[in-house]
């Protein structure tokens, strides 16, 4: 069990999930704590600083949450390390989530 930060910034959600592994074990709990929070929104940012590992059930998990959005919808991600940032080029879905260096910058965007 990890917990995970909500905000509203700027009538934006701004998701903070405090875990450092976004796998198999965790990606479940993730999917069902974002989910209800994107679904319907036009945009959701989700900040993975604390996580340093993502397989592909936490890339699925991401992708469930995006199709939560409404139509059009963007997830956008804000401190991605090296390894997530792998698992999304290798898979190519740097293009489908857009990256930021911070929540400001995403907010702008």
């Amino acid at each position: 069990m990890f917990e995970v930060t909500l905000e509203e910034v700027r009538g934006v959600t701004v998701a903070r999930p405090r875990l450092a592994r976004l796998d198999a074990h965790a990606a479940g709990e993730f999917r069902a704590r974002l989910v209800p929070v994107a679904t319907g929104k036009r945009e959701l940012v989700v900040a993975l600083d604390e996580v340093a590992f993502m397989d592909s059930t936490g890339l699925g998990a991401l992708v469930s949450v995006l199709k939560a959005l409404a139509p059009g919808g963007q997830v956008k991600l804000v401190g991605v390390g090296s390894a997530v940032a792998s698992i999304l080029r290798v898979t190519r879905l740097e293009q489908v989530f857009a990256r930021f260096g911070s929540v400001d910058e995403a907010l702008a965007s």
